[in-house]
């Protein structure tokens, strides 16, 4: 009789040679597996922290083990990769007793859906990469053998029964969104909501993905692309910062953000290093018109820098759970092979949107010792035609360093596009500490092909309606007073009125801090005050004493009605 760790090891070492035959079969089809290809499985195999089960990972691990002998067997031809020996390994008394059936099928679809993308996607605008059409129908036999129900392709198929329905008290007690609705009072719509942490996933060495449930659960509603405000407590300190939704509203019990750490970056580094699983905070919003839905049309173009493709991973999951038609072309510049944020997902999508999708993920640099399959450089028109030859009849969308969107914004104006069809994600964090300009939500930038220095805004003077008070000296420090509660704070003319307020354990309703949504409008009816560039206010606004608090400095007693 064979000991049960005897057994269990010739079930690893057969799940290992299965993994790789799957990987031949589906990649290598018409003798055409490319670079590309293999170090996505290299990548798979050396970092299984992407599937939950403990049985793939052995497998995974033994894989690594038998590399090179797996290589040369199949090289030999003494390793059998025909959909044949794969069906019958699949219908096998080891594998379900590897197991339950059904849970190391959906594992291995898991492996097969990551190692699907066939090749480059910008390789293969250029034709460079071929047989994708074979390659797309391999998988799609593989896939219909590790169906939970068997599939129909397989020999000797048979059929899993189908659970059978758990009892409405189990579900509700199990998972308590099940029984939420899409209507009121389960839909949330805005506002300052409640939130626990349900997910923490890292994306780079410096980048984690913050997921959130509403507190009791709610459904959220909102539009791809669009930003909310999350408030902490730091330091005793409530702090507010805008972050753009990488969730997809198609998936509405979750909210994420994904946040860039950034030398010292308050919020960013307080989440980075504290938040965690449980923890709660508030959200508000959404806000933003920086979306897809805001300007339908059949063509679009997504261009990102850095953690700029926040708002279009947003976009494009929308876009691909509702599997539109649109023709979408999305170039993500990065900073270098490490700081691709998505990567996995992104190759999904691209898989799962076909032709409809052609994806170009382009490091800026490449440093001594890094290997990258595909194009590198900065962004420039070259590039752009490469990609989007027909970019003058697309939508626009751009996010990412200032500097790259004005840089974006210049080149399309060179090349004749049509502005009114150009988008470009304009909101900053907010501001750190007094006297330092806000940081852009972005950095680092990313490489650029076109040098422009950005336009300084230059301050927009409210017009004084006072009558100067008999009091008030000349040269007086700057102070602001609320007239509901007659409280009076100091402040200096280098801080927005809002971080003053602040400052001094005052909350002012905020949401964007950069002059975008107006949540922070309140009127001023004495005193003198500058105001960074903003767009809420129109002319009329200001000239009746309206100020935005979020990018308005005080530069002498300043009476706001609050």
């Amino acid at each position: 009789m064979i000991d049960a760790p005897t057994r269990d090891r010739a079930a690893t070492v057969q799940l290992a040679q299965l993994l790789f035959r799957i990987f031949i079969y589906v990649t290598d089809t018409d003798k055409e597996v490319t670079p590309y290809e293999v170090q996505r499985f290299n990548r798979l195999i050396e970092d299984p922290r992407w599937t939950h089960s403990e049985q793939l990972r052995g497998a995974l691990e033994q894989v690594r083990e038998d590399y090179t002998s797996l290589w040369t067997e199949y090289e030999a031809k003494t390793l059998g990769v025909e959909l044949e020996s794969i069906s019958r390994d699949l219908e096998s008394a080891w594998f379900k007793q590897g197991g339950t059936g059904g849970e190391l099928r959906q594992s291995l679809r898991d492996f097969v859906q990551k190692i699907g993308q066939t090749g480059s996607p910008a390789l293969a605008r250029l034709g460079i990469v071929g047989a994708a059409v074979s390659k797309t129908a391999a998988r799609a036999r593989i896939e219909g053998l590790l169906a939970l129900d068997g599939g129909h392709g397989g020999a000797g198929g048979t059929s899993l029964p189908a659970p059978e329905p758990a009892p409405a008290t189990a579900a509700s007690s199990l998972w308590p969104a099940s029984s939420l609705a899409f209507a009121d009072p389960h839909l949330w719509r805005g506002g300052r909501t409640r939130v626990r942490c349900a997910n923490v996933t890292a994306e780079t060495a410096d980048v984690k993905t913050y997921s959130f449930a509403a507190v009791p659960e709610r459904i959220f509603y909102y539009k791809p692309g669009q930003f909310l405000t999350i408030e902490l407590q730091i330091d005793g300190k409530t702090v507010r910062r805008s972050y753009t939704i990488s969730s997809s509203p198609t998936r509405p019990h979750l909210l994420t953000i994904t946040v860039k750490r950034v030398p010292g970056g308050l919020v960013s580094n307080w989440l980075y290093e504290n938040m965690v699983e449980g923890a709660e905070c508030y959200v508000s919003g959404p806000a933003g018109d920086f979306t897809c839905l805001n300007h339908p049309a059949p063509k679009l173009l997504l261009l990102s820098g850095g953690s700029g493709v926040t708002p279009m991973m947003s976009m494009l999951r929308w876009l691909s759970d509702t599997m539109s038609q649109a023709d979408v072309v999305f170039i993500n510049n990065v900073r270098t092979p490490a700081d691709i944020i998505f990567e996995r997902e992104l190759q999904i999508i691209s898989a799962r949107l076909g032709s409809m999708l052609t994806l170009a993920v382009v490091p800026g640099l490449l440093t001594s010792g890094q290997s990258w399959n595909g194009l590198a450089g900065p962004l420039g028109d070259h590039m752009l035609q490469t990609f989007a030859p027909d970019f003058l009849e697309r939508e626009v969308f751009v996010c990412g360093p200032a500097g790259y969107m004005d840089m974006v914004q210049n080149m399309l104006q060179q090349l004749g596009f049509p502005m009114t069809h150009f988008h470009q994600e304009s909101f900053v964090m907010g501001p750190g500490p007094a006297g330092v300009a806000p940081t852009p939500p972005h950095a680092p930038p990313v490489s650029v092909a076109i040098k422009t220095s950005p336009p300084v805004a230059k301050p927009v003077a409210a017009p004084d309606l006072s009558v100067p008070a008999p009091r008030r000296k000349a040269g007086a420090a700057p102070s602001v007073v609320f007239g509901n509660t007659g409280q009076v704070i100091s402040c200096s003319p280098e801080e927005t009125i809002l971080d003053a307020a602040e400052r001094h354990g005052i909350a002012l309703p905020s949401l964007c801090r950069s002059g975008l949504c107006g949540t922070c409008r309140v009127r001023r009816t004495t005193g003198k005050i500058t105001m960074d560039d903003q767009k809420a206010l129109a002319a009329t606004d200001i000239d009746e004493g309206w100020v935005l608090a979020c990018v308005a400095h005080a530069h002498d007693r300043v009476v706001l009605e609050v």
